[in-house]
């Protein structure tokens, strides 16, 4: 993001973060044979702010597009090592309303408990491919 009109604040645990601002990058994985997709953001120093991950039904890409089906649960990741679970109601309000089926949520909730388990073993790769990706592809656009 080069410039943007306003910076973007968000909070989480009583604390303020800044998302977005001038010169801030946003990277955003879609692994393919995963069921969640990870937004990696950094700040106008290259410094990470959060990964952000989003719980999904399925990864795909359609007519060289890439898509996700969101399943509402997310999970926040700072780097301080905090963990913030995100939107559970959102899952239960989906389930309620038959958004998503009673094993969709069930599966929801698997994929969850998996992640949060490799964040806390450190054994979640994508933070690390995160920071590689950048790197890569910012040489990329450089060239």
């Amino acid at each position: 993001m080069n410039e943007v009109k306003e910076p973007l604040i968000t909070e989480y645990l009583i604390k303020k973060l800044c998302i977005v601002d001038n010169n801030y990058l946003w990277l955003q994985q879609l692994p393919l044979n995963e069921n969640f997709a990870i937004t990696s953001m950094f700040n106008e120093n290259g410094e990470i702010i959060q990964w952000y991950i989003d719980i999904t039904y399925e990864n795909s890409v359609d007519n060289g597009e890439p898509y996700m089906m969101d399943l509402f649960l997310d999970i926040v990741v700072l780097p301080t090592g905090e963990i913030i679970e995100k939107d559970k109601d959102e899952l239960e309000e989906a389930l309620h309303n038959n958004w998503i089926t009673k094993s969709q949520y069930d599966f929801a909730y698997r994929v969850f408990n998996q992640v949060l388990k490799q964040i806390h073993e450190g054994t979640f790769k994508y933070f690390d491919l995160s920071l590689k990706h950048r790197d890569y592809l910012l040489g990329k656009i450089r060239e």
